[in-house]
């Protein structure tokens, strides 16, 4: 009985590690196919610390609209990318909402058509997998002190 039991285990353990690889499943279910990650960093020009929390606070509501994912913060600790307050932070949505949610940070940036090539107001990493690194339960403004940092752009950690 104990044997059948390890053949069990194993056998269900081979189909769970073949099925998250994305093997065997059809073309348009897998999450790479549905859902965008990514991480953002861009600069705002502000007025006061206000501006800065209602910046934030549209991030989210954009966020919570499409019903993406993820956080934003500003970051004082951040590599500016340009003048202004740097906000910084990850999404992850279905794929349409994604996109729309890159173009609403690129406008808060000030980047549109041919500004884009011109300055360097935001930087995107798209996520191959989609995961971002920290998971909330709805998009979430993270507190300016807490430690978000990455070891590679954008946002990426200061050495010391």
């Amino acid at each position: 009985m104990l044997a059948l039991y390890f053949l069990i285990l194993t056998l269900a353990s081979i189909v769970l590690v073949h099925t998250a690889s994305g093997a065997g499943v059809p073309e348009g279910w897998r999450q790479t196919d549905r859902f965008v990650g990514f991480r953002y960093q861009l600069s705002v020009s502000t007025h006061s610390e206000e501006h800065v929390e209602d910046i934030t606070t549209a991030v989210q509501n954009k966020a919570d609209a499409l019903f993406c994912f993820g956080w934003v913060q500003n970051n004082t600790m951040a590599t500016p990318v340009n003048e202004g307050e740097t906000l910084v932070g990850e999404a992850r949505c279905q794929t349409n909402a994604g996109n729309e949610m890159k173009h609403f940070l690129s406008s808060l940036a000030g980047v549109s058509g041919e500004d884009k090539k011109k300055k360097k107001h935001i930087v995107l990493k798209d996520y191959e997998d989609t995961l971002i690194r920290l998971h909330f339960s709805h998009f979430k403004i993270v507190s300016p002190g807490r430690n978000t940092c990455f070891r590679e752009e954008p946002h990426q950690c200061r050495l010391i």
